[in-house]
């Protein structure tokens, strides 16, 4: 599992988060917050939204985040993993799972012919 270096165990941002804290993300402004379940960025707003259970403040970075929107980061355990890495490996998995299914395909309509070969040339003679 991968562990990025930028985000110390237990203190995201370098606060620390409440238990029931699934999801802390940094604003443009600068101000941080622990969520239970995963936000979304808010349209129209520099700024993320609680889609369903608890959220709150966890403090200000006292200044503003250029690179707001890639700053979501997901609770493993005691390790906080940023969301778009999460996203983009889960990306590769199913691409992955696509790709051996697809080669499953294949391989079974290959044997189907031969079969299918094979009886006819049992029958021809």
């Amino acid at each position: 599992m991968f562990v990025s270096a930028h985000y110390p165990i237990a203190k995201p941002f370098g606060f620390h988060a409440p238990s029931w804290a699934e999801y802390v993300a940094a604003d443009c402004d600068g101000t941080v917050w622990a969520f239970q379940s995963r936000p979304i960025l808010h349209e129209g707003a520099p700024s993320w939204c609680n889609t369903a259970g608890r959220h709150g403040l966890m403090g200000s970075l006292r200044c503003e985040v250029p690179n707001w929107q890639a700053l979501l980061l997901h609770r493993h355990g005691t390790a906080w993993v940023p969301v778009m890495e999460e996203d983009a490996l889960e990306a590769r998995r199913r691409a992955r799972v696509s790709m051996l299914a697809t080669l499953r395909v294949v391989a079974q309509l290959a044997l189907v012919i031969a079969l299918v070969m094979l009886v006819k040339f049992a029958i021809t003679g």
